[in-house]
């Protein structure tokens, strides 16, 4: 994943976190919690496209975590 791309991502994501979180990473990738308030549907398109993802689920689960894979 280009640094960018990260950095993007985690703006996008920032927005819709209530307080400030922290994050994980383990080996390649990096853990996000479920964010506290719902992505609208453009915010989940840009971060698919970033190269986001939530595992286990190719549609938007609001109670799942974000992982980005470096």
């Amino acid at each position: 994943m280009r640094i960018s791309y990260l950095i993007v991502g985690l703006q996008i994501l920032d927005k819709h976190y209530d307080a400030d979180h922290y994050i994980c990473a383990e080996h390649d990738e990096i853990y996000l919690p479920p964010t506290d308030q719902p992505l609208s549907e453009e915010a989940y398109q840009e971060l698919i496209a970033l190269g986001w993802h939530q595992p286990g689920t190719d549609i938007y689960d609001p109670k799942e975590q974000w992982i980005a894979i470096t």
